[in-house]
Order: structure tokens, then C-alpha cells, then sequence
């Protein structure tokens, strides 16, 4: 986790929820900046990847003043906390969340392997934890961590949502969930429409035969793959 007082945001924005059991919700997006992990797949490598062009374009907040931020753009919205990997600013959160105990709704993206420690106190936070697959390419890092994963089952505030990228996801992920991570959320991997519907037509069935909740991504389908801000 990084020591300084200072948050790196990347970019802040009002758009919609695209995926998981918020979507379609009006939302209000804080992207932080750096992650642990290399997903092969990933469509915010601007916020982790160095050769990136845009990595370089962001700015540093104060915990106090990003909370009051987004408490005065929120106004009815959800907010959610993406990145990169929020949890890397743990810290740093757990400040600005204390200020932020009036709004209804936070939500925090993450991967999983961080975890959830002090955040768990925080009533209003809810997390979206998505483990990587092996599929994600991530070979040599540590993309699970299992322990880490039942401290987000123990807070009764957190789904598990995978990006499934083909059926030979779907074993790894019923492994995990004898962990005794629930609810299960599985979401096609894609950037486009097309992808979007085509995983959509195989995985659906699959969903529907193992209780499993199914996502797309709400964002691709409205606005195509480019950024919101």
C-alpha cells in the first residue's frame, strides 16, 4: 500500500454503473491510479501501465477534500472507487470514507488480493471483488489470495464477479466458490458490442445451470470502449 497522505486520481466522472447488480444505477466514478496486477485483457491500462501515454496524466488529492469532492457531486448517485486497484490506497480511503458516512452507497472495485481490513467498518461500503482468472495473464503475480477473498465474503457486502473469457473459465471459477464466496456475478470479456453478445449466448445457459448471477457491461453497449471523461 502507498504511505503518503496524498490519493492519485486519474479521472473523475458521472456516468452509469455498467456492471453487476448496481448496474444502470447513476453513478458517480474516482478512478485511482496504480495496480498490482497485468491483466492481458484490461481496458484502463492508463492507470497502471507506464508505457502507457496517458499514465502520466493525473492528479493528487488531499483524503479530505476528494470526500468532499464527491459528496457535493454524488447528489442521488452512487459513487464508485475503480482503478487500477483501490485497495493500494487503503489508507488513504479509510480517511476519506469517514467523511463520507452520509452518502448511501459507495461502492469499491478491486481484485481481491488486498485485504479488506479496516474498510469492512465502513456500513456503506460495498464491494465489487473480481479474481482473476489464469486466463488474465497474470503469470508470476499473485492474482489470488484466498484469504484475502473470504475477509470480503465476511463482510455480507461484497459480490465475486469474473470476467469469463471461455468455458474453460468456468471450472476455476466453481473452485473458488467452494471457498464460500457468494453471490457469484459471471460477465463476458469484450470491448465491443459484438463480443459482448456473443459471450452473452454461451455463458447465459452456463449461469442458469449454476445459480450464478450474469452481467454485461452496460458501459461497452451504451458508449462503446473509449473513456468517460
Amino acid at each position: 500500500m502507498v504511505s503518503c497522505q496524498m490519493i492519485e486520481v486519474i479521472e473523475l466522472f458521472k456516468s452509469v454503473q455498467g456492471e453487476g447488480p448496481s448496474c444502470g444505477q447513476p453513478a458517480l466514478f474516482v478512478r485511482l491510479r496504480r495496480c498490482q496486477l497485468r491483466c492481458s485483457w484490461c481496458d484502463s491500462r492508463f492507470s497502471w501501465d507506464s508505457k502507457d501515454p496517458d499514465y502520466t496524466t493525473y492528479t493528487t488529492w488531499d483524503e479530505k477534500k476528494l470526500a468532499y469532492e464527491l459528496k457535493s457531486d454524488a447528489k442521488g448517485r452512487i459513487v464508485v472507487i475503480t482503478g487500477g486497484e483501490p485497495l493500494i490506497w487503503k489508507r488513504q480511503l479509510v480517511k476519506m470514507l469517514s467523511y463520507l458516512r452520509r452518502v448511501p452507497r459507495i461502492e469499491i472495485e478491486t481484485n481481491g488480493t488486498i485485504p479488506v481490513g479496516e474498510l469492512a467498518q465502513c456500513r456503506n461500503v460495498y464491494f465489487n471483488v473480481s479474481p482473476k482468472l489464469s486466463s488474465s495473464g497474470n503469470e508470476g503475480l499473485k492474482r489470488i489470495n484466498e484469504e484475502a477473498l473470504r475477509g470480503f465474503a465476511y463482510t455480507y457486502r461484497a459480490v465475486f464477479k469474473f470476467v469469463v473469457t471461455s468455458p474453460l473459465d468456468i471450472n476455476e471459477i466453481e473452485i473458488l466458490e467452494r471457498q464460500r464466496l457468494s453471490p457469484i456475478w459471471v460477465m463476458p470479456e469484450g470491448v465491443t458490442v459484438e463480443s459482448q453478445i456473443k459471450g452473452l449466448k454461451w455463458l447465459a445457459p452456463i449461469a442458469i445451470q449454476r445459480n450464478w448471477s450474469i452481467s454485461l457491461r452496460l458501459h461497452i453497449l451504451a458508449f462503446g470502449n473509449r473513456r468517460r471523461t
